[in-house]
C-alpha cells in the first residue's frame, strides 16, 4: 500500500494541525484533495515567503518509513493516519 505524508514544516513558526505526520491512503494528487476538503487549507501554501511551503509532501510505500524519524513516538501520537 501507498501512503502520501505530509509532514509540516513549521512555516510561520507554528504547526497547521494536531499532528506532525498526516499519511494518507492515497496518491499524492487525491491525497492533497482529500487534505484540502478534510483541514480546510492547501498543503502547499506558503504561510511564510521565508519559510516555504507549509507541508512536505512524499509517497512512500510503508509506514516503517516514518520510524527511522526521530519525531515518531511508539504510539504515533505525532502521526494521523486515514
Amino acid at each position: 500500500m501507498k501512503y502520501t505524508v505530509f509532514m509540516d514544516m513549521f512555516s510561520g513558526g507554528s504547526q497547521k494541525e494536531d499532528w506532525e505526520y498526516i499519511c494518507v491512503t492515497l496518491p499524492e494528487k487525491d491525497a492533497i484533495e482529500w487534505f484540502e476538503e478534510y483541514f480546510g487549507h492547501d498543503p502547499l501554501e506558503v504561510t511564510c515567503e521565508c519559510c516555504g511551503q507549509d507541508y512536505s509532501v512524499d509517497e512512500i510505500k510503508d509506514l516503517k518509513e516514518l520510524g527511522d524519524n526521530p519525531y515518531v513516538d511508539e504510539d504515533n501520537t505525532q502521526v494521523f493516519i486515514v
